[in-house]
């Protein structure tokens, strides 16, 4: 497995100085920890790919918002890893939309995880991994 370098790069990941857009993909979760804030996991709410689109073209049109020098597109959950296929489809979205737009994050921005890490290893995570090299970071849930 690759070594995860966490950032290093630009100031504003340092200084805060950024926005953070936050999806709760799914309510849905592999673990039942009692400590979880999550009320009535494992029911199935899954975030519409639709909803998504919506939200990333809201917030990517909002003049206030581009003034922020970078953007952090965060997904929780329940677990947000039992949702990749729909996470990637989201992201894909998110990169192409900025890249159409000549958005200013299109180079400032990062998707962030909060996770159990339990699905690291899955080859859908590490295929995403892959496809946003230096754009992914992951936060463990406690």
């Amino acid at each position: 497995m690759n070594s995860v370098r966490m950032s290093t790069g630009l100031e504003q990941w340092r200084d805060g100085d950024l926005v953070t857009i936050t999806f709760c993909v799914t309510q849905e979760c592999n673990f039942a920890c009692t400590y979880c804030y999550m009320v009535g996991k494992n029911n199935n709410h899954i975030m519409n790919y639709e909803m998504a689109k919506q939200i990333v073209d809201f917030v990517l049109n909002n003049e206030f918002l581009k003034t922020m020098p970078a953007v952090a597109w965060d997904f929780i959950g329940g677990e947000p890893l039992l949702e990749m296929e729909l996470i990637d489809k989201i992201c894909d979205y998110i990169v192409l939309k900025m890249y159409s737009l000549n958005h200013p994050w299109f180079k400032h921005y990062r998707f962030t995880f909060s996770t159990n890490g339990s699905l690291y290893g899955s080859e859908l995570v590490r295929q995403y991994i892959n496809k946003h090299k230096g754009h992914v970071y992951f936060g463990r849930k406690r």
